[in-house]
């Protein structure tokens, strides 16, 4: 397969490599360890796998781990190993970051690449940088958005600073990323959004309280899943031994009886499990929040001469945009064409009429992307969601 490549911005990421392998120059614990902070755009997975292949060119027996935010990006970088990276990748191994934290795992590799590593800021993430969850020589990481509005980006500073940064300004003054215009729009959530939100936040704060105060989270993931030394139950035992349970005390005195209903082990598996889900829910309301579908079309039809990509947390949040924009254009124009389309790893099989055969035609996941990614190339669609 050709690769185009643009020469200056090749140009511009070696030397940012060269960068990264001084970068004790910069700040780094050693040499090879150091964040790019890129704009998007710029090439930060091309980049990446440059790296990648200089590692296996010098030794062969190298092993990679790759961290990701979430499954679609898994995806993304499979293929993109499969284009750019030469060989060796039997040795690289991609991973989303709630696997290797609800398992628990301890890896050990030559390399890590932290993709996105704005998003492994909080107490029970930040294991992949620190050296607690992924060991290794070598570290790489990527953003866009390195700057954190809490500051958090402090707790990784010493593993790995920046070492190279290339931003919008810089982007499109060389040609790396095309001209563009940047909106940062405040979505409000619904009354119904807000009073559920804020139902979680009681469970969160309810159940935290019950993991002391030094890493309550940590803790609690350590209950539900271990740490790979011991396993969750252990754990939950310890805690509730040290509220003064213990597996012979006399039930018949009622002080017994309510340390026992309060804080058996499985009281305190279940506190942990009720901790973690109402901290997914919370996110869930902020991620599929009613007001960004409407603000996401409003802009869709707003520019209605340019073609839109649209990047959710969830398939069904970027199933229902496309549904909703769709929807609109029909009621707006009377037409029954899609313009806007799903493109996600979730994609269900469709059956259609073959307009030659008048058969029915099963089209796959792979069929429909590909056809998702030509549609938007040609004007079929205007939108991929």
């Amino acid at each position: 397969m050709a690769i185009l490549i643009h020469k200056e911005k090749l140009e511009r990421q070696l030397l940012g490599i060269e960068r990264w392998r001084r970068s004790e120059l910069y700040g780094a614990p050693a040499p090879g360890n150091g964040t790019f902070w890129y704009a998007t755009g710029v090439g930060k997975t091309f980049l990446a796998c440059i790296i990648i292949n200089r590692l296996f060119e010098k030794n062969p027996a190298s092993t990679v781990e790759i961290v990701v935010p979430g499954p679609i990006l898994e995806a993304q970088w499979k293929n993109e190993i499969k284009i750019l990276v030469v060989k060796g990748h039997d040795r690289i191994q991609i991973r989303t970051i709630e696997k290797i934290v609800t398992n628990t795992y301890r890896i050990e590799c030559t390399l890590t690449i932290l993709d996105e590593v704005h998003e492994y800021l909080t107490e029970n993430r930040i294991g992949v940088v620190d050296g607690t969850l992924i060991k290794s020589r070598f570290k790489v990481a990527l953003t866009a958005t390195w700057l954190d509005k809490n500051g958090r980006e402090k707790l990784i500073e010493k593993y790995i600073p920046v070492i190279d940064r290339i931003d919008e300004i810089e982007a499109e003054e060389r040609g790396f990323i095309a001209k563009s215009i940047e909106y940062n729009i405040g979505v409000e959530l619904t009354e119904a959004e807000r009073n559920e939100y804020k139902i979680h936040s009681e469970m969160i704060n309810r159940q935290m309280a019950k993991f002391g105060k030094g890493k309550p989270l940590e803790l609690a993931s350590k209950v539900i899943s271990g740490d790979g030394k011991n396993k969750g139950f252990a754990y939950a035992m310890a805690i509730a031994q040290s509220n003064g349970w213990n597996r012979s005390m006399d039930l018949s005195l009622e002080s017994n009886q309510q340390i026992f209903d309060l804080w058996n082990p499985k009281k305190i598996t279940g506190y942990a499990c009720q901790l973690m889900d109402a901290i997914r829910e919370r996110k869930n309301i902020l991620y599929r929040a009613q007001n960004k579908l409407y603000i996401a079309k409003q802009l869709f039809f707003k520019f209605d001469n340019l073609k839109t990509i649209f990047f959710s947390q969830s398939t069904d949040f970027a199933d229902m945009l496309a549904y909703i924009i769709n929807e609109y254009h029909k009621k707006q124009t009377g037409l029954n064409n899609k313009i806007c389309v799903s493109y996600h790893s979730k994609i269900q099989t469709e059956i259609r009429i073959d307009s030659v055969t008048g058969k029915e035609k099963k089209f796959g996941k792979k069929k429909l992307m590909d056809e998702a990614i030509n549609g938007l190339k040609d004007g079929t669609f205007r939108g991929l969601s």
